[in-house]
């Protein structure tokens, strides 16, 4: 169990990291809040992170700084900051632009544009890409743990498992990431659900 509550913890690090800085930069690469120059330099720096699987980051992080869940999160979280840039902006650019020309025409300014308008009227979108990022850097964490070694997690009690032959703990190990899974599935889907009905 602490295997499996290691995974979580290290995928929502990633998951929390990437949103935090995501959503900041996603603002300046929305085409309808920001200019077209800013916007593009953005894309385009997210296109290349986006270009480089996550296992190749975390092995940079890992020969760099050595094995450790901390070199796993920061490997995870570039390929996830470049997930919430693109989904995030395009969901911020789906805003009504009636919404942003009439607080735009009552002499609102950016941060009251945004606080006003693009955060509210994306929120269940912002939620449910939170969500579905979130089950993509669990599944991601499951299987950069024997891929590269991160000790600790429960790809990696699997994977030493069934090199031992401990097939009781490699199908116990499976059993609870399917659980796993199946739960975070069902508590997004509540939580989604409730945002479309408030």
């Amino acid at each position: 169990f602490y295997s499996l509550a290691n995974t979580l913890a290290l995928s929502f690090m990633s998951t929390l990291t990437g949103f935090v800085l995501g959503i900041f930069m996603a603002l300046f690469a929305a085409r309808n809040i920001s200019n077209k120059f800013l916007s593009e330099t953005i894309r385009g720096f997210a296109g290349l992170i986006r270009a480089v699987p996550t296992i190749i980051w975390v092995l940079i992080f890992v020969s760099g700084y050595g094995l450790s869940s901390t070199t796993a999160v920061v490997g995870m979280f570039f390929h996830t900051l470049s997930f919430f840039i693109r989904s995030l902006a395009e969901s911020f650019e789906e805003v009504d632009s009636a919404t942003i020309e009439a607080l735009n025409a009552a002499g609102a300014n950016k941060i009251q544009v945004i606080t006003g308008a693009i955060i509210p009227s994306s929120l269940t979108r912002i939620i449910s890409w939170f969500a579905l990022r979130f089950e993509q850097d669990f599944g991601t964490a499951v299987i950069i743990g024997p891929a590269v070694g991160v000790p600790g997690t429960i790809g990696t009690l699997i994977n030493n498992a069934a090199r031992v032959g401990d097939y009781s703990s490699q199908g116990f190990g499976v059993l609870l990431v399917f659980l796993t899974a199946f739960i975070m599935e069902v508590i997004m889907n509540k939580i989604r659900e409730k945002n479309l009905i408030n």
